[in-house]
């Protein structure tokens, strides 16, 4: 069992990080850190299709330890069916309101009669190599739908959104969570965190899996999703990781530099 799997199995978080980036060597570099999981995000950022192609290449050098979530812009079939031919783990939905838009998602996901996904997987099943009667028997299954927790809609729906036992992974966006109550970016208002914590008691009483994902990672802020009971956790990203770095290695050159004129 991949080790992602074997976490999941044995009730640990899974710990991901941000992939907003083209460049290949960026996800190779972090998936040799340790993550469990990248979450590949097309909805905020530029990445094209060609990117996630790369990306998706270098996290097969990494090893399959490293499953990969694809963020779609929006929910749209004719854009999720070619990331799926591409091989990643599962798909991402942004901006989901009710439970035609869960079961959208999920029929997206799945080779029909379950779904409506079109045939060609491509380096799904490595352009051949693999036996395309087993993938197309026991795909629909494999591949996770992350479905996420951030609009109005999706939180006074969350009742009816939890009956698809299709969905894999509820994931909170915390951000646009708040500014659907007003509150963007203050998700720790009082009123959006008592309503967050009735999302997360409520996916967790149904027994499903839970996630956020959330651009800080400093220890205060992933220690209080944690204490939530979120199963996976996504934070950070190359640009943060980028600019703290940049500012570590200036901020010792010019102490090494002051020390130096003592």
């Amino acid at each position: 069992m991949d080790r992602w799997k074997q976490k999941i199995a044995d009730g640990r978080v899974l710990f991901g990080t941000h992939i907003t980036n083209g460049d290949p060597h960026n996800a190779e570099i972090l998936g040799n850190c340790g993550y469990d999981y990248f979450w590949i995000d097309m909805e905020h950022t530029q990445l094209t299709k060609h990117d996630v192609c790369d990306i998706l290449l270098a996290c097969r050098a990494v090893g399959p330890q490293l499953a990969t979530f694809v963020r779609v812009p929006v929910l749209d079939p004719a854009q999720v069916k070619p990331i799926l031919e591409m091989g990643p783990t599962g798909i991402i939905f942004p901006m989901i309101f009710t439970k035609e838009d869960v079961e959208l998602a999920v029929k997206a996901c799945c080779y029909p009669p379950k779904g409506i996904r079109g045939f060609s997987p491509r380096a799904a099943v490595r352009y051949g190599l693999d036996d395309t009667g087993e993938y197309v028997k026991t795909i629909n299954d494999k591949i996770w739908k992350l479905i996420q927790i951030e609009t109005r809609a999706a939180y006074e729906n969350i009742d009816t959104l939890l009956e698809n036992t299709d969905v894999d992974v509820f994931v909170i966006g915390p951000c646009d969570f708040s500014g659907a109550f007003g509150h963007l970016p203050e998700f720790t208002h009082p009123e959006v965190m008592e309503k967050i914590d009735e999302v997360c008691r409520k996916v967790k009483a149904a027994g499903r899996l839970l996630g956020v994902s959330i651009g800080a990672y400093d220890y205060e802020s992933v220690k209080r999703w944690i204490d939530k009971g979120v199963d996976m956790i996504s934070v950070g990203g190359e640009p943060a990781y980028l600019i703290d770095g940049s500012k570590t290695a200036l901020a010792n050159l010019e102490r090494a530099y002051e020390d130096s004129r003592k």
